[in-house]
């Protein structure tokens, strides 16, 4: 509660962009983060059994990012990232139906993928689609000349798929 709310809100108006309203407008969201984290945390097996996928860290971030910057409740959030995280998942499936070379991304690219989603609200189906044209020639020139069919991609992979790709093909064809 505000003792003097006339008077807060002339201060405010006066100075709308206060240095000190400002950090402790941080402090108070960074204490509410630190908060949601530590609730979702206290259930942390309930939304594993629920949701079924690894809840770590970093997912967890996501989560109470969802929560706060986009005003869903815990179940919302959790169900919104773990929908992006099977389609994710699916991706893998897909392209070995359609290529017929079998990639896994790992745990840091998946990550990396979700903190794309949730954090700089990049479309998911483009960002697959567009790996899926980068991944798909460099992968086809790879199991040509070695016969390998099966493939775990790094974060390296989805985050720079044509340095990555270019390095991998250079060295086979070294």
């Amino acid at each position: 509660m505000v003792a003097d709310p006339k008077g807060e809100l002339k201060k405010l108006f006066s100075d709308p962009h206060s240095e000190e309203r400002h950090r402790r407008y941080q402090e108070m969201a960074a204490l509410e983060r630190e908060e949601m984290k530590a609730y979702i945390k206290d259930r942390k097996a309930e939304f594993l059994s629920r949701y079924g996928a690894i809840l770590s860290d970093q997912r967890l971030d996501l989560v109470v990012e969802k929560v706060i910057t986009e005003e869903l409740d815990v179940n919302s959030a959790f169900e919104e990232l773990i929908a992006t995280y099977y389609q994710i998942r699916g991706f893998e499936k897909s392209f070995m139906e359609r290529h017929g070379i079998e990639i896994t991304l790992d745990e840091e690219a998946m990550d990396l993928l979700l903190t794309w989603v949730v954090k700089e609200d990049k479309d998911i189906t483009e960002t697959l689609s567009t790996l899926d044209s980068l991944f798909e020639p460099a992968l086809q020139l790879i199991r040509d000349k070695t016969g390998v069919s099966n493939f775990s991609i790094s974060k390296e992979g989805v985050d720079n798929p044509e340095d990555y790709f270019n390095k991998l093909v250079t060295e086979v064809y070294a």
